[in-house]
């Protein structure tokens, strides 16, 4: 089976309407404090990945406003397929979350697996070339799952695949962490607290997950 070709959905007015609405929800919500996201104007016309700590469904439109504030680009996230369709209009790239290969004693449907998984993988970083190599940013949460005010464990594979896009770029890709802090979900007008943390530029896996346990909170490997 052949890789399927990545070709983007986003509608970019839909995208930015989306944006806009979810802020002002938010505003109205809780009381938000960011910190430092004036660093992320440097890299308006550069490769941009945002990596920050997942701690609730309604991240990415958070993070997804503040990378439009200070850019004026709206980004793009990896996301379950599992999801409403409509997200992909709003930047959305459809990923399939698949069995664990491991639990897995049929030989057959092991190697069918594993051959998803590759084909996965490919689609995945075929998309995160296509939008670097075009200045578009992209934001992508180390750990692949929410851990809501719980420590979680970065999962290196969407890093590495990060950086073998890199490869394909004529410039490195800028790495910005972000750590987010969540008082109370559920609780009208609690806190939230986003914090930018350094950007590095690197090609080296361990350097670059060790940069991001530094900068967030609540990570480790």
């Amino acid at each position: 089976m052949e890789t399927k070709i990545y070709s983007p959905k986003k509608k970019e007015l839909l995208a930015l309407l989306t944006l806009c609405s979810c802020q002002i929800y938010h505003q109205l919500h809780y009381s938000i404090t960011v910190n430092n996201s004036e660093i992320l104007r440097d890299f308006s016309k550069k490769p941009l990945v945002l990596l920050p700590k997942h701690q609730a469904i309604t991240d990415l439109l958070l993070e997804g406003y503040l990378v439009l504030r200070n850019t004026g680009k709206c980004p793009y996230a990896p996301m379950k397929d599992s999801l409403p369709q409509i997200l992909e209009y709003i930047g959305g790239i459809p990923i399939k979350r698949l069995k664990d290969i491991k639990s897995t004693t049929n030989r057959e449907e092991r190697k069918k697996l594993i051959q998803e998984a590759q084909e996965q993988k490919e689609f995945l970083e075929q998309a995160y070339t296509f939008h670097l190599s075009r200045n578009e940013p992209l934001i992508v949460h180390p750990e692949g799952e929410r851990n809501y005010r719980r420590v979680g464990k970065i999962n290196p594979s969407s890093l590495i695949l990060l950086l073998n896009a890199q490869e394909k770029l004529s410039e490195q890709i800028n790495f910005v962490p972000l750590d987010i802090f969540y008082e109370d979900i559920k609780r009208f007008r609690s806190k939230i607290v986003l914090k930018f943390g350094k950007p590095i530029q690197t090609s080296d896996l361990n350097v670059l997950v060790e940069h991001i346990i530094q900068e967030v909170r609540l990570l480790e490997r």
